[in-house]
């Protein structure tokens, strides 16, 4: 309820070649306005949300400023190397593309060890010594 402790805020942008666009949302957590939830994930404040599966292997964000609105999916490209792979996909990003020289530099086995990214994290580490 009201006597939460919970402040939650956001920022949402959109930068053009002639303007940068931009909304903040501060919502208080424990009365519905903002909060999160783990099964199935959602984050929220007031109508901006992302959400997805709890793993978090598909992700929605849906944010609106007076100017603007979007809703993504995100996709990782570029110089990404199969270190960086965890991350990304911890991260929200369902694919992952590399340039062909990137790739013919950096063998398969190297991506499919890295493809396990939600045991390949310090948590998982811990827990596995707990």
């Amino acid at each position: 309820g009201w006597s939460s402790p919970q402040l939650w805020m956001g920022h949402a942008a959109i930068t053009t070649p002639d303007a940068h666009f931009f909304a903040e949302r501060r919502g208080r957590g424990g009365i519905g306005q903002a909060g999160v939830s783990a099964e199935p994930f959602a984050a929220w404040i007031d109508e901006w949300e992302m959400s997805g599966p709890s793993d978090l292997s598909r992700l929605t964000l849906r944010a609106a400023g007076t100017d603007f609105a979007y809703e993504l999916t995100m996709r990782a490209t570029g110089p990404l190397i199969a270190d960086q792979y965890a991350m990304a996909r911890r991260s929200g990003f369902d694919e992952v593309e590399i340039p062909d020289e990137l790739a013919a530099r950096q063998p398969a086995d190297q991506w499919a060890f890295r493809s396990d990214w939600q045991n390949l994290d310090y948590q998982a580490r811990l827990k596995s010594h707990a």
